[in-house]
């Protein structure tokens, strides 16, 4: 006989599910991030949270798409749609397909992150 799966039992599975995948997000960004372990658990927890749900307006919807949306906004900034406009036209475009788009912003986030490294050692030299 099948088994039946209640559908308040089916919302708690998928609860926990996202659950644990808010938690693994925190991890990563802990882990990749230096300036991140000095944010308490819990207010990194939120803000990741936020970040997550932020990622469905632009069709992001699997855990790879949503961590991609993740990780550009702890590393440009929740407002990197504004302050890169192409980004934002990107991701907003119903013609590009979820996966491509997390893709192109894995790349995006890293060149942005080079650049910016570049501007950095090069102050330095110069001070």
């Amino acid at each position: 006989m099948p088994v039946k799966i209640r559908p308040s039992q089916a919302q708690q599975l998928s609860d926990a599910s996202y659950r644990r995948f808010i938690d693994n997000l925190v991890s990563f960004i802990r882990d990749q991030h230096v300036d991140a372990m000095a944010d308490p658990v819990p207010a990194l927890r939120s803000q990741v949270e936020s970040f997550a749900a932020d990622a469905e307006q632009y069709s992001l919807e699997t855990e790879r798409q949503i961590a991609s949306y993740v990780n550009a906004c702890w590393v440009l900034g929740p407002g990197f749609t504004e302050a890169f406009p192409v980004m934002g036209a990107t991701l907003r475009s119903p013609l590009n397909d979820p996966d491509l788009k997390a893709g192109w912003l894995d790349r995006k986030t890293k060149e942005i992150v080079a650049v910016m490294q570049e501007d950095e050692d090069s102050q330095m030299e110069t001070d």
